[in-house]
């Protein structure tokens, strides 16, 4: 009876083995030397020396190079089913930080704190004992955390986006005076009490209409308030009637009182009766004094 061949494709055959020559059980540890991303594997040179070339990866990330000093990347390798040609590796992903001997290093680096922890590059994942979850921490000190207890999501960085890059989205811009600003790119938005269009707060509708809804709408400015629309209706849509030009109306109605009080009628006659018409008639009140922009109701 012949033994059933469940090798996977592209894996080595089981050599057989002649006095222990090729099995090997133990597991040990090393780092990457070098990345072989087209077929899953890395070079590693083990803690004892050596190196093991196209170790097959049984992760779901592939690892950095590993730089003494400045860029740990570990691995823990073996030998699967003990066969010397047939090597596993996985990584170490805690030493990929300073243990708790690193004295005055932040809280974020003592890994024995943390129930996961993965890292990649300058970005970390990790979840804490107390139920925090960090989607990301990155060494520029931005970060991403979920508190379970709370329910609540803390987005720390200097640029934050909600919604779509190409769409609808809410930006927070921070730390550059020339660029501090909220932006929010959206066709419609309800802000209220009920948040119900028309009912109570803000009601914006882009290109539409902005409509503010409540008991006292007030609007206050220490140098202006300036109103910049072909057309100004107060009282209702509808008004209809012109606002006076305050400046231009003074000037006319200056001169005509300057006028009146100097006036002089022609054909007096002596005794009862009425006088003739000033000799020079005054002007009626030009429609520049009125707004175009501006309507009141009556």
């Amino acid at each position: 009876m012949s033994t059933p061949f469940f090798r996977e494709a592209g894996l080595p055959r089981q050599m057989p083995d002649v006095g222990g020559a090729h099995e090997r059980y133990n597991t040990e540890i090393g780092v990457v030397r070098a990345v072989h991303a087209d077929i899953w594997c890395v070079d590693v040179e083990p803690q004892a020396g050596g190196l093991l070339r196209n170790v097959q990866l049984a992760d779901y990330a592939l690892p950095e190079v590993h730089v003494d000093g400045e860029r740990p990347s570990y691995v823990e390798f073996w030998h699967r089913g003990g066969e010397i040609q047939d090597v596993w590796c996985r990584q170490v992903h805690w030493r990929s930080f300073p243990g708790p001997e690193t004295a005055g290093e932040p809280e974020k680096r003592y890994y024995h704190k943390h129930l996961k922890l993965e890292r990649r590059g300058d970005i970390t994942v990790r979840i804490t004992p107390d139920n925090r979850i960090y989607l990301y921490d990155a060494e520029s000190g931005d970060y991403c955390l979920y508190e379970q207890e709370t329910r609540t999501f803390h987005v720390i960085g200097p640029h934050v986006f909600l919604g779509t890059d190409e769409a609808d989205r809410i930006e927070l811009h921070t730390g550059d005076p020339l660029t501090n600003q909220v932006r929010i790119r959206i066709p419609k938005a309800l802000i209220g009490q009920a948040a119900i269009e028309d009912t109570d707060g803000i009601s914006y509708k882009a290109g539409e209409i902005i409509h503010l809804v409540s008991d006292v709408i007030k609007l206050t400015a220490t140098t202006a308030i300036t109103l910049d629309p072909p057309r100004i209706n107060f009282g209702t849509a509808t008004a209809s009637e012109q606002v006076v030009l305050g400046n231009l109306f003074q000037t006319f109605l200056n001169a005509f009182l300057t006028y009146f009080n100097g006036h002089q009628h022609s054909g007096v006659q002596t005794g009862p009766g009425t006088s003739g018409p000033p000799t020079a008639p005054t002007a009626l009140m030009p429609n520049s004094t009125l707004s175009t922009i501006a309507r009141v109701s009556q």
